[in-house]
């Protein structure tokens, strides 16, 4: 049977802490791809309500 590779303590609790920093930036990326997204559809409707308002003018 082979041996496994020995890991302590710290070397687990830093790649943890890797990977729970990676799904921050993920998690914080997302949001602002979705805040980017909504605000350009607010635009659009913004662009759309003004053009409404000077054809009906």
């Amino acid at each position: 049977m082979k041996n496994k590779p020995e890991v302590t303590k710290e070397e687990l609790l830093a790649e943890l802490d890797s990977i729970k920093n990676r799904m921050e930036d993920y998690d914080w990326e997302y949001r602002f791809s979705r805040f980017q997204e909504r605000l350009t559809n607010e635009k659009e409707e913004v662009v759309k309500i003004i053009e409404e308002i000077k054809t009906t003018n």
